[in-house]
């Protein structure tokens, strides 16, 4: 709209390469796991995290994927408004999903597959750029994992943002962090209105306790949520910073 259960135990250290290995098999067996769940699961989101920052040399597109439509819940979870504000996400992620499914699968990680969408000289498409960027008919109504992938790049940046906000000052506000969030993740990219109704959508931001009870579905101790916080950060740290350095290194930040 606007821009955008079990726990694991803790895994060895591995290569990149072998971790990513990993990933692949059980993201084979699992595919996009907990669709069917309409609720919200910090354990769950955790473990996609970890399969993403296990795959960071090309990320993978199945655990990428499930870790947006989890976060979808998440902004549900905040209030109607926030559910609205990144309802997009998950049409994004659809997005990505069908467009690694539409190369067969070839393609798992969503570097590769964008680096094959540069090299068809796609991957600026937007759905509404189409006739004028390409003349082939194949493409006419495609918008590449390049530009969706980038959008979801701010929002791993915002989210990055807005967790880190909760762990560094438990005194503060969740609006004042949601609304300081947004001004470092989006507001450069956002025309005037676009701001002002997004701001508006993080001052209907939940009371900090009123939120961590909707997601968890009762009265978590606060040590076990802000543990779960502070691993989702350190988390969503690796994950913003390697996809804006591969946007950073291959030029490509300002895709339409």
């Amino acid at each position: 709209f606007f821009f955008l259960m079990i726990r694991r135990p803790p895994r060895s250290t591995q290569s990149r390469s072998s971790a990513a290995s990993d990933v692949y098999k059980r993201q084979e067996q699992q595919g996009y796991t907990g669709l069917d769940d309409p609720n919200f699961n910090m354990q769950r989101l955790i473990g996609y995290m970890e399969d993403v920052v296990a795959s960071l040399e090309d990320i993978d597109v199945q655990p990428f994927v499930s870790m947006l439509y989890e976060y979808t819940k998440l902004f549900k979870a905040m209030g109607s408004m926030m559910g609205m504000a990144f309802a997009d996400v998950k049409e994004k992620a659809d997005a990505i999903k069908e467009n690694s499914e539409r190369f067969n699968g070839k393609f798992r990680g969503i570097f590769s597959l964008i680096q094959l969408e540069t090299s068809l000289n796609i991957h600026e498409l937007n759905g509404e750029n189409n006739k004028k960027m390409t003349k082939n008919p194949e493409y006419m109504k495609y918008a590449s994992t390049a530009r969706h992938t980038l959008r979801m790049t701010w929002f791993m940046t915002y989210l990055y943002n807005m967790f880190n906000g909760i762990i560094a000052d438990k005194d503060t506000a969740l609006t004042d962090i949601c609304k300081k969030s947004y001004e470092v993740a989006f507001e450069k990219y956002h025309a005037f209105m676009v701001k002002v109704a997004a701001k508006a959508a993080m001052m209907a931001a939940p009371k900090r306790q009123n939120f961590f009870k909707q997601l968890y579905g009762k009265d978590e101790q606060e040590e076990v949520i802000y543990a779960d916080f502070t691993k989702a950060t350190q988390l969503l740290d690796q994950i913003y910073k390697r996809l804006w350095e591969f946007y950073e290194t291959n030029d490509l930040t300002k895709l339409p």
